[in-house]
């Protein structure tokens, strides 16, 4: 059955405009948290019952319905990946932080600037909130997706600054084998 004039640009508009954002958004959400973004993939596939609905029909009001039930999905499944994966990463980044720089200075670590660590989480968290008070707002999502990407941004700058677990693990180890060995050389020549 041919497609109304009206169904066909707003199907034409869905998926040249608002799929490759929200397919783009749910990879990268993937990426950025290593794990299968079902919450996104859902979404998607909800977008295809409602195109499939909108084809189908002949009625002209449905179809442009079922466009826009598609459409929402689309926002939704861009602008949540990335909200999740913004969450995320931060909290990723607040568990590095949280030890004391005596710590880092003890293990002979680069101990990371203390206000450059605030200012990112700062800006991390204000871009969670900035992205969540306009994600609703079909005008604003894309710019949503944007803060929730600069957060991810400053979330990842603070990881990288510090180091992680199994850094100071394996230095404990080399100061440990380092301390052994050189008890081991003051036992050996009688000096302990």
């Amino acid at each position: 059955m041919p497609l109304s004039d009206q169904v066909e640009t707003k199907l034409s508009w869905i998926l040249d405009d608002a799929y490759p954002l929200a397919r783009s958004s749910v990879i990268y959400a993937e990426v950025i948290t290593g794990e299968l973004n079902y919450s996104g993939i859902a979404e998607l596939r909800d977008v295809l019952d409602h195109i499939h609905r909108a084809l189908e029909t002949e009625n002209v009001t449905d179809a442009l319905n079922d466009l826009e039930a598609a459409y929402e999905h689309i926002r939704r499944g861009a602008v949540e990946s990335v909200q999740r994966a913004a969450t995320k990463t931060f909290f990723d980044a607040i568990k590095i932080i949280r030890y004391p720089s005596w710590v880092y200075k003890v293990l002979f670590l680069e101990v990371p600037e203390k206000g450059r660590v605030r200012t990112l989480r700062m800006t991390a968290m204000k871009k969670i909130a900035d992205g969540r008070s306009h994600k609703s707002d079909k005008g604003r999502w894309k710019e949503s997706i944007k803060d929730f990407m600069e957060s991810i941004d400053a979330s990842l700058e603070i990881i990288d600054m510090n180091p992680t677990k199994n850094q100071i693990r394996f230095q404990l180890f080399i100061i440990a084998c380092g301390a052994a060995t050189l008890l081991a050389l003051l036992k050996a020549f009688n000096i302990i």
